[in-house]
Parts: C-alpha cells; structure tokens; sequence
C-alpha cells in the first residue's frame, strides 16, 4: 500500500491513498463543478494545499483555484470557501472565508455564488 504524508501544524501524518468509492466520489464531485467553474479557473482532486502559512501541507479532496489563485491554495490566501465531504451522512459542510460553516444535505443545493447559475444538488454529488 502507498501511504501519503501531510504536514499537520509541523507534526507529519501518514494516511493511505484514497480508496476506490471515495476516489469515485471525488472523481463525481469535481465532474460535476468543472462546467460550472470552468470560465473562472480549475477543479482538481488531491490538491495540495497550506491551511496554514507554516508548517502545514495538505492535500484538498477537491479543489477549485481561480486563475488568479492556481498558486495560493488556503483561506487565507483568497480561497472563498472550503468543502468538507461526509460520505456516510451524505452531507457536504461548506466552511467560508469569515470562518462560518453550513452543512448541506438531501435535496439541499450547495449555492455556488462565484460560478453564477444554479446550485450543487447534494444528491447528486452521492448518486
């Protein structure tokens, strides 16, 4: 097995690569937003990212980067939001810039406010 290592508030932490029904999930997620995102920058899986300036490297499930971001990939560093994919309750958590969280579930819509147009249905990220 490969195992991943991330950098957590300077402490390394080892976890295995995704597995297949959470890769296929991310896979789903980022087909659905690329369309959406497309005139505004890129949706990618397993980004790597810094939640903070130092000592901390991660990797992002899915990630959108503006063009004028592809380089800055935190909250901080002008990420709008970031969404956090729970598989078993079938919600998505969307954490914003000033720190306030709305989790998503069912027939919810996750607004996409920076794409224009409609939402995300829930569901269909876990169809």
């Amino acid at each position: 097995m490969l195992w991943l290592h991330e950098l957590h508030y300077g402490e390394v932490v080892v976890s295995a690569r995704p597995k297949a029904k959470h890769f296929k999930l991310q896979t789903r997620l980022a087909h659905l937003l690329r369309p959406k995102a497309a005139h505004l920058g890129v949706v990618e899986i397993e980004v790597p990212f810094r939640a903070v300036p130092q000592f901390d490297l991660r990797a992002a499930d899915v990630a959108f980067i503006s063009r004028e971001r592809w380089a800055s990939l935190c909250l901080a560093n002008g990420c709008q939001d970031f969404w956090i994919i729970d598989e078993k309750a079938r919600t998505i958590t969307v954490i914003g810039r000033d720190g306030k969280a709305f989790k998503y579930s069912g027939a919810d819509s996750v607004p996409l406010p920076l794409f224009g147009g409609d939402g995300l249905r829930v569901a269909d990220v876990f169809k």
